[in-house]
């Protein structure tokens, strides 16, 4: 993503206006969680955005007006509870109630002197500006924490600009991939695009399609298995495909039974990948891997 990180200008009502990247955004989403001297990142800002160092760009959002400084309160709400108890133990104060409670109990009875001592580096929190941004992209951020979903971050970007439901956007996007990846008989990628659709119809509540689409790719992953008896036995499902058809059996409130009766008739409409097993006996094998999976 090479000059990804750069701040594009465009010209807005007579002035110049900022553009910020999609890794630029994603950060927005992120930066609650630094402080103004933070000095570690999460990996992924190198290994997926290749920022070597994040901390310029999250300078430049303050400097640009999209973060400021929070106060001593909103610091301590970003500390997680267990260390905001640990500070009261040793000031022997109560360590009971939720954060608001522990956060209060830490202001009233140390004090803001005290504590501006013991957290003299102030977090970050979204401005007004940055909170706009932040409501105006989800996809990015949608894109980035369901890398299954088979979108990156930039196509994301250029997919949900405008009024656009994103998890919509998305969801036609991997469609048209599938329905080429479909042309070219490319399973495995078709399997991938496939299941990264199931996660949006979850995430949109749509259950039945959600089970539908987890049919296709546990159809493609028994494909490879053949007639051969002793490989079927052997059979290995993706533990987050089962993961996933197990939450659709929740939601749907199904019994094994009829899950089974689910995914048999769901099979019978398939006919690609073209294989040997029976449908039932295809249902039989998900089924045993769902009950093994839930043992383990």
């Amino acid at each position: 993503m090479e000059g990804e990180t750069d701040i594009e200008k465009a010209a807005a009502g007579g002035g110049q206006a900022e553009v910020l990247s999609p890794t630029e955004i994603l950060m927005l989403f992120y930066a609650e969680n630094y402080s103004q001297d933070q000095q570690f990142f999460e990996g992924f800002w190198y290994y997926d955005y290749q920022l070597q160092d994040p901390y310029p760009t999250l300078q430049m959002l303050w400097e640009q007006g999209y973060l400021q400084l929070g106060d001593l309160t909103g610091t301590l709400q970003r500390e997680t509870a267990a260390n905001l108890r640990q500070l009261l133990r040793r000031q022997g104060l109560p360590t009971s109630g939720n954060k608001q409670v522990l956060v209060q109990r830490l202001l009233d009875s140390v004090g803001p002197q005290a504590l501006q001592q013991l957290f003299p580096h102030r977090r970050f929190c979204l401005t007004e500006k940055g909170r706009q941004i932040v409501a105006q992209n989800p996809g990015i951020y949608y894109a980035h924490t369901h890398p299954n979903c088979g979108v990156d971050i930039c196509t994301a970007h250029q997919l949900c600009a405008g009024p656009q439901n994103h998890l919509t956007a998305l969801y036609a996007q991997l469609e048209k991939k599938a329905r080429q990846q479909l042309e070219q008989q490319d399973w495995a990628a078709y399997r991938t695009t496939r299941f990264g659709m199931s996660q949006i119809a979850q995430d949109q509540d749509d259950q039945r399609r959600a089970l539908r689409l987890l049919a296709e790719v546990l159809y493609c992953d028994l494909y490879q298995l053949g007639a051969d008896a002793a490989a079927i036995s052997r059979a290995k499902l993706p533990t987050g495909t089962l993961r996933a058809l197990r939450a659709v059996q929740r939601a749907l409130e199904l019994s094994d039974r009829q899950l089974h009766e689910a995914l048999t008739e769901e099979f019978s409409t398939l006919l690609s990948p073209r294989h040997e097993l029976p449908d039932e006996t295809c249902a039989d094998i998900v089924l045993d891997a769902l009950g093994a999976a839930v043992k383990v």
